[in-house]
């Protein structure tokens, strides 16, 4: 898929939920050979509290991630991997991607880093509009040992994607697209959800 069809269908697919709130799918692409991890954006008034409560920084050994995310992801863990593997292992030669938007963006780099500590596969990365779920270079650094391609695709005048606004906290490997507008900032109805647009993508 391309980028904006990828981020459509994100938005598209009826997603089940777990733990503390967590949209997740495990898909089987057959047209482009890929198990596909799917993490929804905020949907919910749990899924804002984690947004802005959930800043702390924690050490995950041995990275620093934001706790909210983190703990929601590990919240429903065992049943997200064991799916995933699952369709994995039934698709022998297939390769692995995992997705999201905004929230489910930061939800998608931490379920890449688990399946790797868990399985030593690598799965692919793209996120939409996502936060820094990472703190410190370090962890930015050493979570590309764990992951396989990673495009963040991050608008310029995005806001989400420069929170939590506190300095040290990190995407894996942002590509920043479409142009800034600082007045933009404070319309993320407009440019949050603008991944859908082809011509940012050229």
């Amino acid at each position: 898929m391309k980028p904006w069809e990828l981020f459509n269908h994100i938005w598209k697919v009826d997603y089940k939920k777990s733990g503390f709130d967590l949209d997740w799918l495990v898909e089987v692409d057959n047209d482009e050979k890929k198990v596909r991890a799917l993490f929804c954006p905020s949907n919910s008034n749990k899924d804002w509290f984690i947004n802005i409560a959930g800043f702390l920084p924690v050490v995950k050994f041995p990275f620093l991630m934001c706790w909210g995310w983190k703990s929601v992801f590990d919240g429903c863990k065992g049943l997200i991997l064991e799916e995933l593997l699952r369709e994995i292992n039934l698709h022998p030669g297939y390769s692995v991607e995992i997705c999201g938007h905004s929230y489910g963006g930061a939800e998608s780099i931490i379920c890449g880093i688990e399946l790797c500590k868990v399985s030593g596969i690598k799965a692919d990365i793209v996120t939409f509009g996502a936060p820094m779920p990472l703190f410190l270079l370090w962890s930015k650094f050493l979570s590309r040992a764990y992951l396989g391609n990673v495009v963040q695709y991050a608008h310029w005048s995005d806001c989400v994607t420069y929170c939590p606004p506190i300095l040290g906290f990190h995407q894996v490997k942002a590509k920043r697209i479409g142009k800034f507008s600082f007045k933009g900032l404070f319309h993320p109805e407009v440019y949050h959800m603008s991944y859908d647009q082809e011509e940012l993508y050229k």
